[in-house]
């Protein structure tokens, strides 16, 4: 039903683009509430959701590096409640969602090796 009525047209990919930079917004708010607190994540979603439109980073024209931010983000998440929970599952779907960001665009490959750093990092403590 979506993609009768959106198809491949430009107005079809800005309200795909606008649906993932609103998850995209939402995401950031959790994950930076989470880790600073409330006030932070309200700062964080902010300056990304203003950021994330500017012409300098062809905002408005659907880019790939829009993309890699949402699967990178849910990535992020589940490696954190992995890393709460110990629960391989987690670690498995938190793997697959920042495979999913290398796949939008190649240098997604460097969020996956911070969270391999993040997780090394927190199993020596």
């Amino acid at each position: 039903m979506f993609g009768e009525t959106t198809g491949e047209t430009a107005r079809g990919i800005h309200l795909g683009l606008l649906l993932v930079n609103a998850a995209s917004v939402i995401l950031l708010y959790v994950v930076t509430a989470r880790l600073f607190g409330a006030m932070a994540g309200i700062i964080a979603g902010a300056s990304y959701a203003l950021l994330s439109t500017n012409l300098a980073v062809f905002g408005f024209v659907a880019h790939a590096t829009h993309f890699v931010v949402l699967p990178a983000l849910i990535g992020l998440i589940l490696l954190l409640r992995a890393e709460e929970s110990r629960r391989p599952t987690f670690f498995f779907w938190s793997g697959l969602a920042f495979g999913i960001a290398f796949l939008m665009k190649q240098p997604g490959i460097f969020l996956g090796a911070f969270a391999v750093f993040l997780s090394g990092r927190s199993a020596e403590q």
